[in-house]
């Protein structure tokens, strides 16, 4: 049993990523109470998240990975505009949608290509 406890200690490691990104409705969560004042660490998850999905995003784009989003130059999305977005999904997508994939949904609605 000694020698299985740290086998398996080390594949749980292994398996187990640094950040697991957070879905869309753990962030429509985790926004409501910073808006009501309960979370004051929030707005900083909150921002990394955003920050995280935004590069991906954008590295995605720049591979060429993504094609049907055609962002103007100085087309941004308002941090509202997002929420607005991730608010419209049905509550099943909002728990299955990570916060990359919902960033990715909402530049996709504001800048088709067309």
């Amino acid at each position: 049993m000694k020698r299985f406890a740290p086998a398996l200690l080390v594949s749980l490691m292994v398996a187990t990523p640094a950040h697991a990104e957070m879905s869309v409705d753990m962030f429509l969560q985790r926004f409501m109470a910073v808006q009501a004042g309960k979370d004051p660490q929030g707005s900083k998850i909150l921002r990394g998240e955003m920050d995280r999905a935004a590069r991906t995003f954008q590295q995605r784009v720049q591979s060429g990975a993504i094609r049907d989003v055609c962002v103007q130059n100085g087309g941004t999305l308002e941090p509202q505009q997002i929420v607005n977005y991730f608010r419209s999904l049905p509550p099943q997508q909002r728990a299955m949608t990570n916060v990359t994939n919902g960033f990715y949904g909402a530049m996709k609605k504001r800048f088709p290509c067309w």
